[in-house]
């Protein structure tokens, strides 16, 4: 029990005098600056053993420290050694980490300046005021320490060396990274501007583009009206025409390259530097593109007049056309809807019929006048007296069918009379039936029947006459 309890173990150490003593991780904590990089993260116990074992040779291990169960025992001076150690070992950390940081000012300095050299010989702007200006201040302030260092490192000076010869000159390292900085802010910006700039010509070239291909597009369909005129136009007339075309189209064609190469070169007359608009005074980011174009639109505005002149014919006459083809299909339904109902009219003998045809002689006449497609104004005309003769058809259609209705009404009205009336001769006939068998049988008490006999007898021929006239006209 004493042997495995750890007091037999206890005893020796107190025999052999290790009156200090530390739990083994506290004593990690304290000393773990002076362990190396593969003894940190282990068991405690085994990291105190290394650590300790590291410091005294094999011969005095067993009288300086020993290893209990839980705890370290050492010596007095032993605790007090590794104190000393763990210090000096600090101080010349530090020593080392000022020489180095020292160091990497400039090095970070340089590597700045380097990058933003780099960016502005990439963008092509180390020709800008601004830019070279910042360069070469940050390039003298630096040059001179980036030269102290290699010579240093050349001399093969131990890092304290280097640490205490960089200290005399701490007054011009610490503003090494913020000049360093500072022209690398104004290549960014420059940069920054020249690429959008690039954009900006990038969008005007391609929209220049656009519009150079729709005044060819605009040229081509002049050329083939003029083309098209025929013997509408004089030869002479027709040549000048194309001669202003043919000068139009060759300018469009000549100007897509142009402006390709003008993408290459860049943007044209612009102050980097500011933070102004990018365009400038000249109102353009390419001034040399937009006289292309201007002149391109000049070219293409003066074929257009001399085709105006040329082709006037066909002008006035789509401009006609687009004026009054919208009348003539109006009243082309409305006529069609006319000759739909015009079989009752027939029978009746009204002026509808001839209204309607007279119509339709003047649509055929529009119809011709269309297909020669020469005389606007003949055009213009035979519309409007197409129009104004189906409006006329249309008047006479609306009183042709309301006259229609009266004489059906009145139809009616004769047929109601022309029953009555047969009713009438029908009774009149009965009654002058009995009137005469009464007269046969009395003639003489019956004088007077003769006469009304005979004014029955009128009354019928009357009521059968009315009756003949009433049926006719039916």
């Amino acid at each position: 029990q004493l042997v495995h309890g750890g007091v037999i173990s206890a005893l020796n150490v107190r025999h052999h005098g290790l009156p200090e003593r530390m739990e083994f991780q506290p004593f990690c904590n304290e000393f773990r600056g002076l362990e190396s990089l593969e003894q940190t993260g282990g068991d405690a116990k085994i990291r105190c053993q290394n650590l300790l074992e590291s410091l005294f040779d094999e011969s005095g291990r067993a009288q300086e420290f020993a290893i209990g169960r839980n705890m370290v025992f050492m010596k007095t001076h032993v605790l007090a050694y590794m104190r000393m150690i763990k210090r000096y070992t600090l101080m010349a950390a530090w020593h080392e980490l000022t020489a180095t940081s020292s160091a990497n000012k400039i090095e970070q300095a340089c590597s700045k300046l380097q990058e933003a050299e780099e960016l502005a010989r990439v963008r092509g702007i180390l020709g800008c005021t601004s830019v070279s200006r910042a360069l070469s201040h940050a390039r003298d302030a630096l040059n001179p320490m980036i030269e102290l260092l290699d010579d240093m490192k050349k001399a093969k000076k131990t890092d304290a060396e280097i640490a205490e010869e960089l200290k005399r000159n701490m007054n011009r390292i610490r503003p090494l990274r913020s000049i360093a900085e500072r022209a690398e802010a104004i290549v960014g910006q420059v940069a920054k501007r020249k690429l959008a700039a690039a954009k900006l010509l990038s969008i005007m070239l391609a929209s220049s583009r656009r519009r150079i291909a729709k005044l060819l597009e605009q040229v081509r369909k002049m050329e083939e009206e003029c083309e098209n005129i025929g013997d509408e136009a004089e030869v002479a007339d027709r040549r000048r025409c194309q001669e202003a075309c043919k000068t139009a189209r060759e300018h469009l064609l000549k100007s897509g390259p142009v402006l390709q190469l003008l993408l290459l070169q860049g943007p044209q007359g612009v102050i980097y530097e500011t933070d102004g608009d990018l365009v400038g005074a000249s109102g353009s980011i390419c001034p040399q593109a937009t006289g292309i174009v201007q002149e391109a639109q000049r070219l293409v505005n003066q074929a257009l007049e001399v085709s105006e002149t040329v082709l006037v014919i066909r002008h006035r006459f789509r401009q006609a056309l687009a004026e009054m083809q919208q009348k003539q299909n109006d009243a082309k339904a409305i006529l069609d809807g006319l000759q739909a109902g015009m079989a009752r009219f027939h029978a009746e003998g009204f002026d509808v019929v001839e209204a309607v045809q007279s119509a339709l002689l003047q649509d055929a006449e529009v119809q011709a006048i269309l297909r020669e497609a020469k005389d606007a104004d003949a055009y213009a005309a035979a519309v409007q007296a197409f129009v104004d003769r189906v409006a006329y058809a249309e008047l006479a259609f609306e009183e042709g069918q309301e006259e229609l209705e009266r004489r059906k009404r009145e139809r009616h009205e004769r047929m109601r009379l022309v029953d009555e009336l047969e009713r009438g001769c029908t009774q009149m006939r009965e009654k002058l039936h009995g009137l005469r068998k009464a007269h046969e049988r009395h003639p003489g008490g019956f004088q007077s029947v003769g006469k009304l006999l005979t004014r029955h007898k009128e009354l019928l021929c009357d009521l059968q006459t009315l009756q003949v006239s009433g049926k006719r006209g039916l």
